[in-house]
């Protein structure tokens, strides 16, 4: 069955079960940056079912018997299972097709971490770094303030005390 005829058989089954009442459950999951894997642990023991992950009545994913359909921002589809680049509200419906048709939604409902960037740990280095190349100018200023007058003195005299060096 090539794609094309995938989603159109989908869009059929789907339309003729979704007239009839399904039950529908959520769930959270946590997203931040870069890829996230949602999971349905129910829908991986649906093995002989067509599952149809959607946002909006989009269709960004199909698994159905081992053949797989996967768009933007789907980057990988297998059972119960899909990973998305994006921080999304998905639905899950899984419909199968056995002694009798069945169906059920699960909609994910993402909620965005609050993870502090990196960047604030660098600043504080940063910072650190900075105080410390302060603080060894300052005492070397200091050193140098009450060093440097002694030599021009000593040398208009031309002489030279080894305790003054120190």
């Amino acid at each position: 069955m090539t794609p094309s005829e995938l989603i159109s058989a989908t869009f059929i089954l789907y339309h003729c079960a979704s007239s009839a009442t399904v039950p529908e459950t959520s769930q959270k999951y946590t997203c931040g940056e870069g890829s996230h894997d949602i999971i349905s642990r129910r829908a991986r023991t649906d093995v002989n079912c067509e599952q149809i992950w959607t946002i909006e009545d989009s269709p960004i994913g199909i698994f159905l018997n081992g053949n797989v359909e996967c768009h933007e921002p789907c980057s990988r589809v297998t059972l119960g299972q899909i990973t998305v680049t994006h921080c999304d509200n998905l639905t899950l419906t899984v419909i199968c097709l056995q002694e009798y048709l069945s169906e059920y939604r699960i909609n994910f409902h993402g909620i965005i971490s609050n993870v502090p960037p990196n960047t604030g740990k660098k600043r504080d280095h940063y910072g650190i770094l900075a105080s410390l190349a302060l603080l060894i100018t300052a005492v070397l200023g200091l050193i140098f303030q009450h060093y440097i007058p002694q030599c021009h003195g000593n040398r208009q005299t031309g002489v030279i005390q080894s305790t003054e060096i120190l």
